[in-house]
Parts: C-alpha cells; structure tokens; sequence
C-alpha cells in the first residue's frame, strides 16, 4: 500500500529533531512524513518561501528567543500552512498564547506519542483545509468579514467531529446587539451598520483566532470556543462586559449574551447547542429589560 507523503517543517534545535523524528518513526499511521530540518526561526521562515510545506512543527523553546512572536512571524509569512506547536511544559499561559497566535493545535512534548503527534500533524492540515474551503466559497458576511450562518454551521459541525475524537469540550456563545433598530432609527442605517462592524471587531479582540466567530443574523453574533471547559465561561463573560464599556457609539455598545457548554460525553448537535444558547441570551435580555423599567420608575418618582 503507498502511504501518503506529508511534508513537514520541522523548527527546532538539533537534538529535539533527533527525538521528534523518532517519535514520528514510532506511529503506526497510513501516512509517511518528509521532515525539513530548520534549526533557527530565520532559517524556517526561508525554508516556507522556497519550499512546499504542508505543516509547520514549532518547537517554543528554539524561536531565536522570539517567544510566540515567532509564531506570528510564520503565520504571516504563510498564514495558509498550519501550524503546530510544542512546548517543554504544560504552561497555561504559554498554551494560551500560542492558540491565540494561530497555531491549530499545542503539544506538551513529555505527553507526546508517535501516533498522538502524527494524528495532531493530519488534523492541522485537514482543518486548515476546511477553513479555506470556507474562505474561498460564499460563506463569509460581506459587512463584517466574519462568517454568515452557513460558514458557522459547516464549521461547527466539523468541530462536533473533532471534539468527538478529541474529548475536549466547547463553548457557544450567542450575543444579541441590544438596541440596533433605536439606532437605526435615530442616527442613520449608517450608524447601524458601524455598531455592527465594531460588535465584529469586539468580538475579534477577545477571542482567539481559533475560535468560530459569525454573524448569523442582523444583529445576532455566535462565537464557538473549541478546547475549552465550563469554568472558562465566567471569565468570557467578563472580557466582553469590559469591552462593551470602552465603546462608543455615540452610546456605549450593549450586548446580551447567552452561552452553552458542548460536553463530548453527552454529545448533541450545534442546532441543539444555539437553540440553549440562545434561550439563556434571551433571559439576559429579559432582565436586563425589566432593569431598565424599574431604573426608569425610579427616576421618575
């Protein structure tokens, strides 16, 4: 049987490659890697201009003391080849900061297997693949450059599958421009359209490039966090309150917001996921309705 070659770039320092290359040697997988060998950032970042490069692995530790920057670096110079990380220790904050640099997928060296390292290598490619795919066809809202309902739905749905295989949980987020036809009505479609854009760039801000962003409907937003638990919700919800505070609009931007945990052991569709998120949004925005009246009651008496 001919396997499958996947051409990889492998940046790291000369004994790291002696032990990734046997570690890859150990998978029992139908695909064979070509290892390219760069020992420094500068080297690795030539290599991706003159050569065919299906993945990038980053060893953290090397980067030419960049730190992450170093990923940014290799994400700008071929933002369309994926890249994997792998770092000394199980450092949240280093984790962290990679994810939102742009790697698909961060690996603690220590825990890694021939056969976990290979499959992480595969499945970079294949959802870098599935997000140009998305790029290229009409699934991207013209307004914002976020995606529209169909991009969301066909890429959630991917990311059901890899939670499936990964165990990792998700977060869907549902947010709801409060006001937006006040807005309209008062200062111009115009206006409207830019508390939209900023709501979009809000969103950007605080989530990670990994994450599934989307405008589903006028002023209806979703974000998807992918490898994520339930106890990270609270903290979400902060930063987005923060933000809503530094806009402005002529008012302030003001959001209501729901969430849904996506638990891989009790397993349901995204449909399933937006309708209970969608449901607590509403509560939010419920109460923050019956707030309204009774600071209005208040005033007035």
């Amino acid at each position: 049987m001919i396997r499958k070659s996947v051409s990889v770039l492998l940046i790291c320092d000369a004994k790291q490659h002696d032990e990734i290359k046997t570690t890859l040697d150990d998978a029992r997988i139908d695909s064979c890697f070509n290892l390219h060998w760069s020992g420094s950032l500068s080297e690795g970042l030539g290599v991706l201009n003159n050569s065919t490069i299906d993945v990038v692995l980053l060893v953290l530790a090397l980067l030419d003391n960049h730190g992450t920057s170093g990923l940014t670096q290799i994400r700008d110079c071929n933002p369309d080849v994926p890249v994997v990380v792998m770092v000394e220790s199980s450092d949240a904050a280093v984790i962290t900061k990679a994810v939102q640099n742009g790697g698909q997928d961060v690996l603690v060296k220590q825990e890694v297997t021939g056969n976990a390292l290979a499959r992480s290598l595969l499945f970079a490619i294949e959802r870098q693949r599935i997000v140009k795919k998305l790029q290229t066809a009409s699934l991207v809202d013209e307004l914002t450059g976020l995606y529209n309902r169909r991009g969301f739905m066909n890429l959630a749905s991917h990311y059901v599958q890899v939670s499936g295989r990964s165990r990792k949980g998700m977060l869907l987020f549902y947010a709801d421009l409060d006001n937006l036809k006040f807005i309209n009505d008062n200062f111009g479609h115009q206006a409207g359209d830019q508390a939209i854009v900023t709501t979009a760039l809000m969103l950007k801000s605080i989530f990670r490039s990994s994450d599934i962003i989307a405008r589903i409907g006028g002023d209806e937003f979703v974000v998807l966090v992918v490898d994520t638990n339930l106890a990270f919700a609270p903290e979400i919800l902060g930063r987005l309150r923060e933000k809503e505070k530094d806009s402005i609009q002529p008012d302030p931007l003001s959001l209501s917001i729901g969430f849904a945990y996506y638990d891989p052991e009790k397993p349901c569709t995204i449909q399933e996921l937006l309708v209970k998120a969608d449901r607590y949004m509403y509560e939010n925005k419920r109460t923050k309705r019956n707030e309204m009246q009774e600071n209005t009651i208040l005033d007035v008496n």
